[in-house]
C-alpha cells in the first residue's frame, strides 16, 4: 500500500520509513517543497504543526492535490483539543496522537479493501479489528519494538464476543473465507481456544486469559522470512 506521508519536518521521515517500510511504501510529501510526484492512490498520513496558518494552507492545497485519496490519517500529539477539531476540519478520517498507531489504522484499512474486493460480502466488524491488532503487533516485532499489550487485549475481546454470540463454527467459516497464510492460523487458533474455554465453562476472565494465550503464541513468526513461511 503506497502512504503519502505529508510533514513539516524532514527528519520525521526516515522515522517514518523504518517504522512502515518495507510493507507499505512511503511517499514524503515535506510541505514547502516542490519537488513530490503526485499519485492519487493509497492513503495520506499528514504529520505537521495543524497550529501554524501557513502549515494548514500548504495542507490545503496537499489536499487538493490528492482529492481523490478516501482514508486521510493525522497525527496529533498529545491530542490538543484544537488541533484534533483542525484536523478533522481538514478532512480527517481518522486522528491519532502517535505516529506508530498508524499502523494499526493502516491494517484496519487493508483488511477492508480485501473484503471489499472479495466477491463474499464485506467481512464482519471482529474479524476486521482482530486482523488489523495482529497485523499492530506483528509489524511492532518487526521492527523490533515492544508489543502493546492492548492491540492483543483487543483481538482476543473481538473474537471472544464473536463466538459468544454466533458460535465457534460460524467464526471458522468466517476466517477461511477472508484470510489466509498467518493470520488465518492465529485467527483460528484463537477462536479453538476460546470456543473450548466457552464450552467447558471457563469463568470470563479465564477465557480473556486462555485467549489472550493464544493471540500471543506465534508472535515468533514475525521475526521468520515469509520464504520460510510460505
Amino acid at each position: 500500500m503506497l502512504v503519502h506521508f505529508v510533514t513539516d519536518d524532514p527528519t520525521k521521515i526516515p522515522a517514518i520509513r523504518a517504522m512502515l517500510e518495507p510493507r507499505y511504501h512511503i511517499a514524503p510529501w515535506l510541505l514547502g517543497s516542490d519537488d513530490t510526484q503526485i499519485d492519487s492512490s493509497g492513503v495520506l498520513m499528514v504529520d505537521a504543526d495543524l497550529r501554524k496558518i501557513h502549515r494548514v494552507e500548504q495542507i490545503q492545497l496537499v489536499l487538493q492535490e490528492l482529492s481523490c485519496i478516501r482514508e486521510k490519517l493525522f497525527v496529533v500529539h498529545n491530542q490538543v483539543r484544537s488541533m484534533v477539531a483542525q484536523a478533522y476540519a481538514l478532512g480527517a478520517t481518522a486522528v491519532v496522537s502517535r505516529p506508530k498507531e498508524i499502523i494499526f489504522k493502516l491494517a484496519q484499512i487493508e483488511v477492508a479493501e480485501k473484503a471489499a474486493q472479495s466477491d463474499f460480502a464485506i467481512a464482519s466488524p471482529e474479524i476486521t479489528e482482530s486482523t488489523a491488532a495482529f497485523a499492530s503487533m506483528f509489524s511492532a516485532v518487526r521492527a523490533g519494538k515492544q508489543i502493546n499489550l492492548s492491540d492483543a487485549e483487543r483481538a482476543t475481546l473481538e473474537i471472544v464476543n464473536s463466538i459468544s454470540e454466533k458460535g465457534l463454527a460460524a467464526w471458522l467459516d468466517d476466517v477461511r473465507r477472508y484470510h489466509e497464510g498467518t493470520f488465518q492460523h492465529c485467527l483460528l487458533v484463537t477462536g479453538v481456544a476460546v470456543g473450548f474455554a466457552i464450552e467447558i465453562g471457563f469463568s470470563s476472565l479465564d477465557v480473556k486469559r486462555l485467549g489472550i494465550a493464544a493471540t500471543l503464541h506465534d508472535i515468533g513468526k514475525a521475526r521468520i522470512p515469509l520464504l520460510v513461511l510460505d
